[in-house]
């Protein structure tokens, strides 16, 4: 898991292959999820854009462009 660079969301790589993301301070509701490949083993923040980058079980290392989703 991972919040964001202000702190208002938090990105949440799961085993199911779906990244999560949640704002806490509005509670525990899911904003949104995004399908990767295989299960997650880490997520990043990027502080300078909106943009997340993730790694996998399967050995690959994944970008998400926040802006587009």
């Amino acid at each position: 898991m991972c919040f964001s660079p202000e702190g208002k969301f938090l990105a949440a790589g799961c085993n199911d292959g779906f990244v999560r993301f949640f704002c806490p301070s509005a509670g525990p509701k899911e904003l949104l999820s995004h399908r990767t490949e295989g299960n997650l083993f880490d997520v990043a923040w990027c502080r300078v854009a909106d943009k997340l980058a993730y790694t996998t079980g399967g050995n690959k290392i994944g970008v998400m462009h926040l802006k587009r989703m």
